[in-house]
């Protein structure tokens, strides 16, 4: 809350509360939102009796990473927008809540990007490798821009000093356009749609080959 003040937001309105255990605005999924940016909790579990019903419809799952990403595409608004950061057994697990909350981002959302991090770049709190998900609501997805960000300026050990590789400019430049190049590619649905909605980043990535004079 401090940090709000300390950037002018003074009027900013707090809660805390457990949305996976407790409803608010109404019947679900009650108060919608038009943006929403979250780094939600990873590798948790809730016991089933206390998650909210409607939220855990079809899916039948306990972990926290893939219930936070269902309550965020409940409470978009059409049109909404998100990013979300998510642990990379999101993108590829083969349990069936996974594969469905794949499908959902591709069907019902329009998924724009995912953005594989580098694995360090949570130290000294977690190694766990993660990706950023941006995404609207409402549309369905053609096509997913995928980057392979390597270095975002610091390094990936517990101290996270500054160096001078970073990704991060070219991710920006990319982005309007969704440009390819070195670290950066688009896939088309179907082609998603074929390997499970996987959404791994490597299993797309396009195959370079050099020749080697021996």
């Amino acid at each position: 809350i401090l940090n709000l003040y300390l950037h002018q937001l003074e009027r900013a309105q707090v809660t805390h509360h457990n949305p996976l255990t407790t409803g608010f605005g109404g019947s679900y999924p009650g108060k919608l939102f038009d943006c929403i940016l979250a780094n939600p909790p990873f590798s948790g579990k809730i016991q089933d009796e206390s998650i909210l019903a409607d939220l855990n419809y079809k899916l039948s799952t306990r972990a926290t990473e893939l219930l936070f990403l269902k309550w965020i595409i409940d409470h978009l608004t059409p049109g909404g927008r998100a990013g979300v950061i998510v642990p990379n057994g999101v993108l590829f697990g083969g349990t069936n809540a996974a594969t469905i909350l794949r499908e959902l981002l591709l069907t019902e959302c329009n998924l724009q990007a995912v953005v594989s991090l580098p694995s360090g770049v949570f130290k000294p709190y977690s190694g766990v490798g993660t990706a950023a998900l941006i995404f609207e609501k409402g549309k369905t997805t053609d096509s997913v821009w995928f980057y392979d960000l390597t270095a975002d300026g610091f390094s990936l050990d517990d101290k996270r000093t500054p160096v001078e590789t970073s990704d991060l400019p070219d991710v920006l430049a990319k982005w309007p356009a969704r440009d390819e190049g070195p670290n950066s590619y688009r896939v088309p649905v179907e082609r998603i749609r074929e390997n499970e909605w996987s959404l791994a980043v490597g299993r797309y990535k396009p195959a370079v080959v050099s020749a080697v004079t021996h």
